[in-house]
């Protein structure tokens, strides 16, 4: 979503990138239709942004709780960290 929400930017510096070098002339807004493209990311990003930011949060919240539970199951088994298991040594 983010990518999406940013298009419009990324393909205006491809575009305009390339014309750079096919032409040799510096190139932007006054003087190639690829330099206005940008402005259409106003758009873009009003509408996938959002729902992108919620995504990562999400995404965020349900890190934290797997890493959370994962870490009350490893002291809870009583795995020794220095073995890898349960007190045993096989050395």
């Amino acid at each position: 979503m983010t990518l999406l929400a940013f298009s419009p930017l990324v393909l205006s510096l491809v575009t305009m990138t390339l014309e750079e070098i096919t032409t040799g002339k510096n190139v932007g807004e006054h003087n190639s239709v690829w330099g206005v493209l940008p402005w259409f990311s106003i758009s873009t990003m009003v509408i996938f942004l959002p729902p992108a930011l919620i995504l990562l949060k999400i995404t965020v919240l349900g890190i934290l709780h797997d890493v959370i539970v994962l870490i009350k199951r490893f002291k809870a088994d009583g795995v020794d960290e220095a073995d890898g298991v349960d007190g045993e040594m096989f050395g």
